[in-house]
C-alpha cells in the first residue's frame, strides 16, 4: 500500500498540524512537531475535515481560541524515475489559519539544518475564508491562506526543522521536525540527493504530479 503522511494524498505525503500559542507573540518553541506516514489521498474536502477535526479535539481538551493554526502535507515522487523527473523536489501545501488578517501574506517558508537556512520556492497561493459555523473558525479565527512550495527532497532528509515567518506577530513557526518520516521511508526505497544548481521540475510533470497528489486543489501556473 502506498505510504503518505498525516493526512493524507496518493503516493507518499507528510502532514501535521500544530495549534500556535495562546500569547499574541509567543516564543519560538524549542523544536518543531515530528511527522508520521499515513495513506489516503489529499483533498480539498479530506483538508478541511481534518483541520476540524483537530478544531473539535482542541475544544474537547478545553483549549482556549489561539492566534493561528498551521497544516501541511508533503508529496513525494513513487518512485525513483518520478523523484527525478521532479528534480529531486517534493511538493507542500501549507495551510495557515489566523486570527488577524494582517499576518498574512505568509512571508517566507524555510528548512533550518546545520546552521544555514534553505528558503523554499512559493509555487503558489491563494486567500480564503474560514467557515464561521465550524470549531476551526472558533478557534483560531476566520482567515486563511494556502500555498504550494517546492521543497528540496534531501533537505527533508537531514537533522532540522522547516519553519515560516508571517507578515507580522510570527517568525520561526514551526512546522515539521525533519528528516520527516516520509523522508526516511522514501530514502529506504531510492537515493534522495540535492537538486543539481538551478535545476528545476519540468512544468509539465509538475502540473501532473499536483493534479494527481492533491486533486480539487487549484494548479499553480507553471512556466
Amino acid at each position: 500500500m502506498k505510504q503518505i503522511v498525516a493526512f493524507a494524498v496518493i503516493g507518499t505525503l507528510i502532514a501535521a498540524s500544530m495549534v500556535a500559542g495562546h500569547a499574541q507573540n509567543p516564543p519560538p518553541q524549542k523544536e518543531a512537531p515530528k511527522s508520521k506516514l499515513v495513506t489516503g489521498g489529499m483533498t480539498p474536502a479530506r483538508t478541511n475535515a481534518e483541520i476540524e477535526k483537530a478544531a473539535n479535539n482542541a475544544l474537547e481538551r478545553g483549549d482556549k481560541p489561539s492566534p493561528r493554526f498551521r497544516q501541511f502535507f508533503i508529496a513525494w515522487g513513487d518512485n525513483a524515475s518520478e523523484f527525478a523527473a521532479l528534480g529531486r523536489y517534493s511538493v507542500l501545501l501549507l495551510v495557515v489559519i489566523s486570527q488577524k488578517q494582517e499576518e498574512f501574506p505568509v512571508k517566507r517558508v524555510y528548512v533550518r539544518s546545520g546552521g544555514s537556512e534553505q528558503v523554499l520556492q512559493q509555487l503558489s497561493s491563494w486567500r480564503g475564508e474560514v467557515d464561521p459555523n465550524t470549531s476551526a473558525f472558533r478557534m483560531w479565527g476566520p482567515y486563511r491562506e494556502n500555498g504550494f512550495y517546492l521543497v528540496p527532497g534531501a533537505a527533508l532528509n537531514r537533522e532540522g526543522e522547516m519553519l515560516a515567518d508571517l507578515t507580522v506577530n510570527r517568525e520561526g513557526l514551526p512546522i515539521v521536525k525533519t528528516p520527516t518520516a516520509a523522508a526516511r521511508d522514501r530514502a529506504g526505497k531510492y537515493t534522495i540527493s540535492d537538486p543539481e544548481p538551478n535545476a528545476k521540475p519540468g512544468p509539465a510533470a509538475l502540473r501532473a504530479f499536483i493534479q494527481r497528489k492533491f486533486s480539487g486543489f487549484p494548479v499553480p501556473a507553471l512556466r
